[in-house]
């Protein structure tokens, strides 16, 4: 009896496909120390396409809407932007192969730029080098994470059809890849003027995961009689981006164990 009753529980909770969510904090620097814009990016991963939800506020422009964007494989630079439009938030490569290998030797300069239309990056005469720097580990909120370090620079030519006064003529980026998922935990996202201008600081944007996991908030959960509501509160944490889905399954697999 009681076997049929976790049976039909688990039918509620795997018959539908599991989406991964993640949240990132966003900052947007104009000058090295002058905050411009803040707040979260929401990533609904699926097999092929990614669900961003934009909440980010500024002192002059705001972004806030719902978009999407195809999951490319490879090196790839790309912007979060409305679905109407040409540009909005930098992004290099959102996930990595997690099986891939890397040597201290690792370099290459097979980057796609994925927005034909981008203002910036449709010019064709861009350089990339992408390089490894190393496995590092990185606590954020609380949490510890097992990292691979990559470095890419980005430069193109200065003059009529490329690089004009104003525009971005190099960039660096620094991103850091849970080395067991290849998930993006955190990544420095910076533009720089035209050669040789390009001591010149346009804008930084850097990008970092987050959770608004509390302890607490398990801790009563947990102290719930029911099975079945315990199960409905903690999948409502996760659709609510309170907790991850590796946290998801640790407390459901403990939380069914608790009734054998």
């Amino acid at each position: 009896m009681f076997g049929k009753f976790i049976s039909s529980i688990l039918i509620i909770f795997f018959s539908f496909p599991v989406l991964s969510k993640q949240k990132y904090k966003y900052l947007e620097y104009e000058l090295p120390n002058n905050v411009v814009r803040e707040g979260t990016l929401i990533f609904n991963e699926t097999d092929q396409v990614l669900e961003i939800d934009v909440n980010i506020i500024g002192k002059q422009n705001s972004s806030v809407y719902k978009t999407q964007a195809k999951k490319i494989e490879g090196f790839n630079i790309w912007d979060i932007k409305p679905l109407n439009g040409y540009f909005d938030i930098s992004i290099f490569t959102f996930n990595i192969d997690p099986n891939k290998k890397f040597t201290d030797d690792f370099k290459t300069n097979d980057v796609e730029t994925i927005d034909r239309t981008h203002p910036q990056f449709n010019d064709q005469m861009w350089n990339f080098f992408v390089s490894f720097k190393g496995y590092e580990s990185m606590n954020i909120d609380n949490q510890k994470y097992e990292t691979i370090h990559l470095y890419t620079k980005g430069d193109r030519p200065t003059g009529p059809g490329h690089c004009m006064y104003g525009g971005y003529g190099v960039i660096n980026i620094d991103s850091w890849y849970e080395k067991n998922t290849g998930k993006l935990v955190k990544q420095i996202f910076i533009k720089r003027n035209c050669r040789p201008y390009d001591y010149k600081f346009l804008s930084k944007e850097i990008i970092q995961l987050t959770s608004d996991f509390n302890q607490d908030s398990i801790d009563l959960l947990m102290s719930d009689k029911s099975l079945e509501i315990k199960l409905k509160k903690l999948k409502k944490l996760r659709d609510e981006n309170i907790i991850d889905d590796e946290v998801f399954t640790k407390y459901q697999n403990k939380i069914l164990e608790e009734q054998l």
